[in-house]
């Protein structure tokens, strides 16, 4: 697989340096996120995986094809499938002929022959192998794909028939598997796909679609069922953790454990004032969890290995200690199991009395837990079950069927539990960090509150996904999803690595090759095993934990508003390094970004600048806002300048995107030399985003400029902007009046030029300068007019301090070597 993992990445870097930023991240659909690089490295790379499966059935069916276009077969599919869409670029046929002739094609047989594949019919049959994997390969990423069993409604649609037969012709068909996502079946995604008997092809919500021969036979469900059961029962460096929670449980009342060594010491121990103390006195339940609950995921063997080094360990120093512990905490689903096994009758805590040598005991105790777990049944009816349930479509049902009657049912996910000896809610709440909370108003309150607890219970696959949310795969994250689907070979090599991180806005601005914006965002091609981010197979999908991206972050199963925004300014950079695909930031695995026809940036929280609609090039302008904010952040010190800032630019952005840009919370000592470096880039996206920001940045830089030009000298920043403030001043105190628009403007206008000709000389403020600002100035007062009718006063007034922050900020950089940066 590496070879073939290995051969596409220079063709992918190479399609990828041919577009440029703008044009890479551009809707190329109006029914799914997909941005223009997306789609065509899509089809593309899917159109190759075809040819190969082709070629491995007929070489010869490429020679002629090879040698008319002088390109190795699979660079040919490739280029071809990127390039089908190229009426979509906002060059048009001009900037196609420049892409096609950088990737060595003849532009007219390249625009006007071999990118109507996609949609047209078979010209030659020369061409038949391209044909067919290009329309195949466009097929599957058709925007109204909701399912991998939509697949079999465009196989047998019109459009597709014939290309779907013609596949048949090499002995060749595309099926799919269809299953239910969860944490459980992602970790193992990668394992399931190669169950396969052919090439996995593309990756959906709800399973994968494989191209095999047609006599291929199906996915077995045994062997699915043994990928999951290998997976669940973990390996043997699992049983340190729970070998290190019952050290700690023991230790926590070794003192009591040392003096039961003690005959003289020991009934005053378990006796307080001739009082039989309480089990919890010894093991108390907040460290001590039962036995049985602890070593659920690990397989029979191995929970006999945790058993008797526990026991080996300690049986010398606090015997009696061990020994308790197995009797009262071994299961607790059969409480008196080891009690039982060892004849013991009485209660605790006078059983303990009457031992003298707990270590024969230790040893009855080693036995009775050999002879359970041997006897153990070697199918999980559990697990069988769920995968019974679980997958669908070209799939064998080898596993035997499940007859008897569930035990209980999972209070967590609703899963049928045919164990015998579930494990407790309260190991699942302990696992997460949490606290189990009970609240059953059928209940009458506080009445046998343990039975209640103790009752719930959850399923083997809630207990592994809940050890991989504590230990492995922890929340918050960032959801990137693809629709309808990606490739499953585009999937394997993407990767990101956030230290990596560099140059990324003045790439943006430059406009930079997608490739270069892609690798400075963090964006990598990763082959290898060791990626960073954790890849779903099954439902076209990848987690990136947020303490990968943003080391300080901690583990947060329910996501709150400050840490939303201080992991926010990664979004967009992660979109970027995943083809321009929708992010979702949540600290449930399940969440999916919602699909729309531009990309998303959501989470519980949402604000209207990380997602504009009904607007030209959603796409671009909404990842320079949020770049914008990336940009921005660094200038606060704590969490309330971050929430501060993120809550001013949603109130701006509600009267126009655009000016979110110039919405910075609070200001410090720090403010104006942290911005002044980054004013170009946000001066730039501030006339990108909006017909409103590109007015007010024309009309504020050349304000800027020509007051650089008349007053070099400023001494404070009052003598900069006060002439601005002044006309601001007088602006909103004709609010309240009856005067139409133009002579509100032209009052506010000419406050200002009166109050720059009070500070100026004639011979600097000459008559063209003075016309100049005077229609500068007008724009920006039309621009206030507009918002404050569009919101109200006291906000209008708020965004006048940001206009007059950011023309001082532009002061400040014109000239600057900063500006040039």
């Amino acid at each position: 697989m590496i070879e073939q993992e290995n051969e596409i990445i220079p063709i992918i870097e190479n399609a990828l340096s041919v577009l440029n930023f703008e044009e890479g991240v551009r809707e190329a659909k109006y029914k799914s996120p997909q941005s223009y690089v997306f789609h065509t490295v899509s089809v593309g790379t899917l159109s190759m995986d075809i040819c190969k499966s082709i070629y491995d059935v007929e070489p010869s069916a490429f020679a002629s094809l090879e040698k008319a276009y002088n390109k190795n077969f699979k660079e040919l599919c490739f280029y071809v499938g990127f390039l089908h869409d190229w009426n979509k670029l906002e060059g048009k046929e001009d900037r196609a002929k420049e892409i096609a002739k950088a990737l060595k094609f003849d532009e007219n047989q390249a625009l006007h022959f071999l990118s109507l594949f996609a949609e047209g019919t078979l010209p030659d049959n020369v061409h038949l192998p391209i044909w067919i994997s290009v329309k195949l390969a466009d097929m599957l990423m058709i925007s109204d794909i909701r399912s991998v069993n939509d697949v079999v409604k465009y196989k047998e649609s019109p459009s597709y028939v014939d290309a779907i037969k013609a596949l048949n012709s090499y002995g060749l068909d595309l099926k799919y598997v269809s299953s239910t996502f969860r944490l459980f079946t992602l970790l193992a995604s990668n394992e399931i796909i190669n169950l396969s008997n052919g090439v996995p092809l593309i990756s959906y919500t709800d399973g994968f679609v494989y191209l095999s021969k047609k006599d291929s036979p199906p996915v077995s469900l045994l062997s699915i069922y043994n990928v999951l059961e290998k997976l669940m029962e973990g390996k043997e460096e699992g049983t340190d953790a729970v070998k290190d929670k019952i050290e700690k449980c023991l230790n926590s009342k070794r003192e009591f454990f040392e003096k039961l060594n003690d005959p003289n010491s020991r009934k005053s121990t378990l006796y307080n004032e001739g009082k039989a103390k309480q089990v919890n006195a010894f093991l108390p339940s907040k460290l001590c969890s039962y036995f049985e609950d602890q070593v659920g995921l690990l397989s029979p063997e191995l929970k006999v290995k945790v058993a008797e080094e526990i026991i080996e360990r300690h049986k010398d120093d606090i015997p009696y200690g061990v020994l308790m512990y197995f009797i009262e905490k071994f299961s607790s689903s059969d409480k008196d199991y080891i009690k039982k096994g060892l004849g013991i009758k009485e209660k605790f805590p006078h059983y303990m009395e009457e031992i003298d040598d707990p270590i024969v005991m230790l040893d009855k105790v080693k036995n009775i837990i050999r002879g359970k777990y041997s006897s153990s049944k070697t199918t999980d009816l559990t697990l069988l079950s769920f995968v019974k349930k679980s997958f669908s479509g070209y799939v064998q049902d080898d596993l035997p069927e499940v007859k008897e009657k569930p035990y209980d049912y999972c209070v967590v996910c609703g899963t049928s539990i045919y164990d015998k000896e579930p494990v407790r809610f309260k190991q699942f709440a302990e696992l997460l960090s949490g606290k189990t909370e009970i609240f059953i108003p059928r209940e009458t309150a506080l009445d046998e509150i343990d039975r209640i607890r103790d009752d719930l219970h959850i399923c083997k696959i809630c207990n592994y996904e809940a050890s991989q949310l504590k230990n492995t795969i922890q929340p918050p994250y960032f959801i990137v999803s693809f629709y309808p689907g990606i490739p499953v070979s585009l999937l394997k090599i993407l990767d990101y690595d956030a230290s990596k991180i560099a140059n990324v806005t003045k790439n943006v601005t430059s406009n930079s090759s997608y490739l270069e914006v892609f690798r400075s965002c963090g964006g990598n091609f990763n082959e290898l095993t060791n990626k960073k981010s954790i890849v779903d197979y099954l439902s076209s999908k990848v987690i990136i934990k947020a303490s990968d991206v943003a080391p300080k972050s901690r583990i947060i199963t329910r996501l709150d508003k400050t840490t939303f925004n201080k992991i926010l300014p990664y979004a967009p950079l992660i979109s970027i390094s995943y083809l321009s695909a929708p992010v979702k930031i949540s600290s449930t695995i399940l969440d999916i970004p919602e699909e729309s026809r531009s990309i998303d940036f959501s989470s519980e929280f949402n604000y209207t600048w990380t997602k504009l609609e009904n607007k030209e090039e959603n796409n671009y302008k909404t990842l320079l806002l949020l770049l914008s904010y990336y940009e921005k952040i660094g200038v606060c010190k704590d969490d309330n300048c971050i929430n501060e800032m993120a809550s001013e630019m949603d109130l701006f952005a509600s009267v126009d995107p655009s000016l979110s840009v110039v919405a910075f919370g609070e200001e410090d000592n720090r403010f104006f030399s942290y911005i002044s470096p980054r004013s170009y880039f946000l001066n730039f996206t501030l006339g990108k985003v909006s017909k409103m920001g590109e007015t007010l940045k024309n009309s504020l830089y050349s304000i800027a400029a020509n007051l650089k030009e008349m007053n070099k000298q400023a001494k404070s920043k009052y003598d900069v902007i006060g002439f601005l403030r002044d006309g601001i001043d007088m602006f909103f105190k004709t609010s309240s009046t009856n005067l139409a628009k133009d002579d509100r403007i032209g009052i506010a206008v000419n406050a200002s030029l009166s109050s720059l000709e009070n500070q100026l000389s004639e011979k600097v403020f000459t008559d063209d300068k003075k016309k100049i600002m005077y229609y500068k100035l007008n724009d920006v007062f039309s621009i206030l007019y507009d918002i404050e009718n569009q919101s109200d006063r006291s906000l209008a007034i708020s965004i006048s301090n940001a206009i007059t922050n950011w023309l001082y900020i532009l002061y400040k950089t014109i000239g600057d070597k900063n500006e040039s940066k």
